[in-house]
């Protein structure tokens, strides 16, 4: 039996993770801060963070961790450091003996680079600017502080736009909307390609592999859709039209050199972009 940890379980990034994960020998754990006591919802059992101390002997063979304020919230930076200190209060709350063997992956963000970087890896600029960066970056540090003192292997993933049903808050999931209600869309760098892109598909097949040695891991895909055609896509689907408008900003290419060798091979942005619009307009 595999035992799955999702912290931060009210995402609808995990009803779809376990619909793609398809494993009959699995249970499902979630912790989130909505819940109060313990609920049952789509094959998880969710607990709120008051009652993380019936968690502690289970040993869980995966902890994904979701957490996180969003970057525009209007909130303290305190409250940023709140999550963290949720997640890590959880982690030293199990028992160290069934987190000696855990794999642990936290999505962290590709926000966390400057914005005006042509081409991005792992070794870019690092933007230390905003709540949302800075409670970022601290969580990767605190959990690799706690990876070597409790004996789990972690890997971070920064994140760029994620593609997952019913999302609301990435370019992606807002334009989807608009398509279902028959509106119009604003779009920037008509011509450019997309390569900062991801999706729960790969993150699946990320969880299964082989990733020992890697700690910090860029996401994203080969660049093989303008957003243009994304835009066509769109009217497809719904959209009365796309508002095209000049943009300074640059459409970043992710390096996915690291990403690529953990999976085996290279993720498709236009593959990513139809199997969204396929599963959200079926």
């Amino acid at each position: 039996m595999r035992n799955y940890l999702f912290i931060g379980s009210s995402s609808k990034i995990v009803d779809q993770y376990i619909n793609e994960n398809n494993l009959i020998n699995a249970r499902y754990y979630g912790v989130s801060s909505k819940v109060k006591s313990i609920s049952y919802q789509g094959g998880v059992s969710i607990y709120g963070y008051e009652n993380i101390n019936l968690l502690k002997d289970i040993k869980f063979d995966v902890i994904i961790i979701l957490a996180s304020r969003l970057p525009w919230e209007d909130v303290s930076f305190s409250k940023y450091i709140d999550v963290n200190n949720q997640v890590e209060h959880l982690l030293k709350s199990l028992s160290s003996i069934n987190l000696i063997r855990a794999r642990v992956i936290f999505l962290s963000s590709l926000s966390v680079y400057k914005e005006n970087e042509i081409e991005i890896n792992e070794n870019s600029p690092i933007d230390r600017k905003g709540n949302y960066v800075i409670s970022k970056l601290k969580m990767e540090q605190s959990l690799m502080s706690l990876s070597k003192m409790l004996g789990f292997e972690l890997l971070i993933l920064r994140i760029p736009v994620f593609a997952y049903i019913g999302g609301s808050t990435s370019f992606i999931s807002r334009l989807i909307i608009e398509a279902k209600n028959k509106s119009v869309f604003t779009l920037t760098n008509k011509h450019s390609f997309l390569s900062a892109i991801f999706d729960i598909e790969h993150l699946i097949i990320i969880e299964r592999s082989n990733w020992h040695g890697y700690s910090v891991v860029n996401c994203g895909a080969v660049p093989d859709i303008m957003f243009n055609e994304i835009g066509q896509l769109a009217c497809k689907n719904g959209l009365r039209y796309v508002k095209w408008e000049d943009n300074n900003r640059i459409s970043q290419t992710i390096n996915i050199d690291k990403i690529s060798k953990i999976l085996g091979f290279k993720p498709s942005s236009i593959g990513i972009v139809t199997k969204i619009f396929n599963q959200e307009f079926l």
